[in-house]
């Protein structure tokens, strides 16, 4: 084995589980790329990038998510890889042709070797119109947060509580003003200024 697929295999064994390794492998060695696991990233929890200088494909993944969201988050990025590499640059990076191909590359882990039943129900339905973004599917979700690698019993969401209450996160102070979709418009108590906030953030109730 080539020491460049020994290392990807070596790193991906880490953050997915074993069933999936030989997958992820195998996507990664029909059209090798750099891979890197990173830090928490709070907008993202991965991303594609191709320099066309050096002809080089780089997919980034945040080694936080557990090895369900890691692995879906592997597979939609390797989606973004194969349709620049399938249909050029100018190619909307979130549009049909990226949903099929995503659609194709996700089919053989959609299945219990590869997915607790919980998830790969809703993610069975998360895929029929796939988005930009997982975080925007909030049954998936939820699904996904129970697995996450730390405990999630007794944790409040932002979705829990009533505009106008206030709340903690991230150790400042807020009001929740409305409920916008998948996230919360929330103004900071402090400083007067507006966020969106994703309803399914931890928090803390004052």
């Amino acid at each position: 084995m080539h020491p460049k697929a020994e290392i990807f295999r070596s790193v991906i064994s880490k953050y997915v589980q074993g069933n999936s390794v030989d997958y992820a492998y195998q996507l990664w060695s029909t059209h090798p790329f750099h891979f890197k696991v990173t830090r928490t990233r709070k907008a993202k929890h991965g991303d594609y990038q191709y320099n066309s200088r050096e002809k080089a494909h780089m997919i980034t993944v945040n080694g936080s998510l557990n090895p369900y969201l890691f692995l879906i988050t592997f597979i939609h990025e390797v989606a973004h890889q194969r349709n620049i590499i399938a249909n050029g640059m100018r190619v909307a990076p979130h549009g049909k042709l990226w949903k099929g191909i995503f659609r194709s590359i996700m089919g053989p882990v959609m299945n219990e070797q590869h997915f607790p039943p919980d998830i790969l129900q809703k993610l069975r339905q998360h895929m029929e119109n796939p988005r930009a973004s997982s975080d925007t599917d909030l049954d998936l979700t939820r699904s996904l947060m129970k697995y996450n690698r730390r405990n999630h019993s007794g944790v409040i969401y932002l979705e829990s509580i009533k505009p106008g209450e206030r709340f903690i996160f991230e150790g400042r102070v807020y009001k929740k003003v409305a409920h916008k979709r998948t996230r919360a418009l929330c103004r900071d108590v402090r400083t007067g200024r507006e966020y969106l906030i994703p309803e399914l953030s931890d928090i803390r109730r004052i």
